[in-house]
């Protein structure tokens, strides 16, 4: 991986609105950072600059497209394994000056998710502490850290389940925008998903109905950007009630993008 940009910004109070590939390419994390966000750029610790897309740019004053600027690792209360950051996406016009603001928060795995008792505490705020910044792009969206230590464990447990060779100990359907069975095997894909492929977190296709108490339904959307049978909504109902794991089903809807 190429050197982090250390660069501060030294152009005229005008262009100070305007970003640029050139800024990608130089200026620091913290100067951009307070740029863009004033007072506030003092909590980043971490600015996704999108190096994959870096091939499409001509000249250095060509404008930038987007960024992601992210704080760094927070422990979350007492959802034990869990980091939280605050993630701030910010998009840029023709010219390079902002064009959209959205933040949301993303969560991710840092600790011993699956621990039951014995809970260190102090061990995992210092856990967050020094969780890497850079993890943070990896981290996925969901409305709080209790929902994200639920969508977590469910989650690996079912991705786990599909990897494996045993049987499934729950129902599982893939159904296409028609109505439609999926044509291809949805178990090899489950079996080879991440959380760091979820794109967006709801509660669509939820039907609790007659489940037992302390039962949790989620709809996790992923691969959101890929081309062809993408991006697809996973659906998974199951229970975290006094740390005991149970799915009782996984839905999977898939759609398709030709471009």
């Amino acid at each position: 991986m190429p050197p982090a940009p250390t660069g501060s910004f030294r152009g005229s109070p005008a262009r100070a609105a305007i970003v640029t590939f050139g800024d990608l390419k130089t200026e620091s994390d913290a100067s951009l950072a307070r740029r863009l966000l004033g007072k506030v750029g003092a909590r980043i610790a971490f600015i996704d600059r999108h190096r994959e897309r870096w091939y499409l740019f001509r000249k250095p004053e060509e404008a930038a497209e987007r960024l992601d600027l992210f704080t760094h690792p927070a422990p979350q209360g007492s959802a034990f394994g869990i980091c939280g950051v605050e993630h701030t996406t910010i998009e840029f016009d023709e010219a390079g000056r902002i064009e959209t603001v959205e933040s949301r928060n993303r969560f991710g795995v840092e600790g011993p998710l699956f621990q039951k008792s014995d809970f260190d505490w102090d061990g995992y705020r210092r856990t967050c502490a020094r969780a890497a910044p850079g993890h943070a792009p990896r981290y996925f969206p969901a409305p709080d850290s209790l929902v994200a230590q639920d969508v977590a464990r469910l989650a690996i447990v079912v991705f786990e389940r599909n990897a494996s060779s045993a049987p499934l100990p729950f129902t599982q359907r893939c159904w296409d925008a028609n109505d439609r069975p999926c044509v291809s095997s949805v178990r090899g894909y489950l079996g080879s998903l991440r959380l760091d492929r979820i794109n967006e977190y709801s509660e669509i296709n939820c039907r609790l109905g007659n489940k037992p108490p302390g039962s949790i339904c989620f709809t996790v959307k992923v691969d959101e950007g890929r081309l062809g049978p993408f991006p697809k909504y996973i659906t998974v109902t199951g229970s975290t009630y006094l740390h005991r794991l149970r799915i009782d089903s996984v839905e999977v809807f898939e759609y398709f993008t030709m471009r």
